[in-house]
């Protein structure tokens, strides 16, 4: 009917306007990418932790920009104290592999700093035999997704194309079992909108980035709310029927 459609409407509308925002985001990082991996070609060695730390401290949505030779990180420039030692989590073999292209990482905490632990993703492309690494601060993808209402109770999160979570707004209550939902099994299902469990669903894959965004609306609530215009519309022919009544006495 046609509260049934209006919710698929809405919900195609909000996965079109979550895809297009995503799409923005990276667009701007690899542009980002670009720019510094010029800096860095034609910044003398020395140089480079100076140039690179600076480059972090302007732009606060950059954590880290880092030089890597081989798996070799050599330069890392941050807004941030740098621990000596320790686990690097933004770097990633298999990510570092395709960096040919700007190649993007799934969201990870950054555990290079001192008592400070962001949460980033990861953006690396080859220039000659360097590879540079940029760590976005995440925060920004994370809440604009936040902010995606479908209905009161819908929502979108982010998949990549194997159906691991890369971003969902109530991963908390997910993990913790207190959200009573499961997800949907999205490599199972190509792109569009059907529907499962009594969740209505839509799902669009953004190809560049190898991520897929899944929008979920709750059957219930569209149910409830043609209950409700039924129940208006019947209510006002009750009162016309019983206006008409009165009216030939």
């Amino acid at each position: 009917g046609t509260v049934r459609a209006n919710a698929e409407l809405s919900l195609s509308q909000s996965v079109a306007q979550t895809s297009s925002a995503l799409r923005s985001f990276v667009s701007g990082m690899e542009s980002r990418l670009t720019n510094i991996c010029d800096e860095v070609a034609s910044t003398a060695p020395d140089s480079l932790p100076e140039t690179l730390s600076a480059i972090a401290r302007l732009d606060n949505s950059i954590e880290a920009v880092c030089v890597y030779s081989g798996d070799e990180l050599i330069v890392c420039g941050a807004a941030h104290e740098l621990k000596g030692s320790g686990v690097n989590l933004s770097y990633d073999e298999a990510l570092f592999s395709r960096a040919d292209t700007p190649a993007l990482s799934l969201p990870h905490v950054q555990t290079l700093f001192t008592d400070y632990y962001p949460w980033v993703i990861t953006i690396v492309k080859k220039t000659g035999d360097l590879y540079v690494a940029i760590d976005f601060d995440f925060d920004e993808i994370a809440a604009f997704v936040d902010g995606i209402g479908i209905g009161s109770q819908g929502y979108c999160y982010i998949t990549d194309q194997s159906g691991d979570l890369v971003y969902h707004p109530r991963w908390q209550m997910l993990y913790s079992g207190v959200l009573g939902e499961k997800l949907i099994k999205t490599e199972d299902h190509a792109d569009g909108s059907f529907s499962e469990g009594g969740t209505l669903v839509e799902i669009s894959t953004l190809e560049e980035l190898g991520w897929r965004v899944v929008g979920v609306s709750s059957l219930d609530e569209v149910n409830s709310i043609r209950d409700k215009a039924l129940s208006k519309v019947l209510g006002m022919a009750l009162v016309c029927c019983m206006l008409a009544l009165l009216a030939l006495r």
